[in-house]
């Protein structure tokens, strides 16, 4: 109780000392600006992020050279992007590209950037990996009008390409063997319309 008493208190002074400053007709005034300002304040900011994330998604697949590439060489099955840790405040903005190779592959571009404005300021070096699906089951969810997606990975085959190696598959027009790796092409893996990464956002 005394503790209420100390805050009504303090709470009655401030109030007081802003009476004198504006007026009581002023300092109501300031704080229905103040009310009436914040959420203004909050529409712009939020909808300068929204616009600033879509311009970054838009541009970055243009302007990266590994995505540029990746998007020409497999131009058909679309390059499909997201971005984790947009805002910054629990990890370096990063991005991740993914696309399909042979209805059975799966391309990853992945990296960390910096942005300023609607820019990208810093880019280190892009990680690229190969990986294989070995089967994508469906279950039908009787509570959820989505799909209980179940996605298994074949064991032992994750490729890590580099960037030289990566230079030699784009100047082969995408021949994998031409690194040293065999894909098997006559074998599609079913419900590969399901995959999660389906969903972000494509670049055309």
């Amino acid at each position: 109780m005394e503790t209420d008493n100390r805050r009504f208190t303090r709470t009655s002074r401030n109030w007081h000392s802003c009476s004198r400053l504006f007026g009581v007709g002023n300092a109501i005034s300031l704080m229905w600006l103040a009310l009436c300002t914040l959420p203004v304040i909050w529409f712009l900011w939020f909808a300068f992020r929204h616009v600033q994330f879509d311009s970054i998604m838009r541009t970055v697949p243009e302007k990266v050279v590994v995505l540029k590439e990746a998007k020409q060489l497999f131009e058909s099955e679309g390059l499909y992007s997201s971005v984790s840790y947009f805002d910054g405040r629990l990890g370096k903005p990063s991005w991740n590209s993914r696309v399909l190779v042979c209805d059975r592959y799966e391309l990853s571009v992945f990296f960390v950037f910096n942005y300023s404005g609607f820019e990208i300021t810093h880019l280190e070096p892009p990680t690229i990996t190969l990986a294989e699906l070995e089967s994508i089951d469906v279950v039908q969810n009787a509570a959820s009008s989505e799909p209980n997606i179940s996605i298994r990975y074949k064991q032992n085959f994750r490729v890590e390409i580099t960037l030289e190696e990566w230079k030699t598959l784009v100047e082969s027009e995408g021949d994998f063997s031409k690194i040293g790796v065999d894909l098997n092409c006559d074998l599609p893996v079913e419900n590969i319309q399901y995959l999660p990464w389906k969903k972000w956002h494509r670049s055309n």
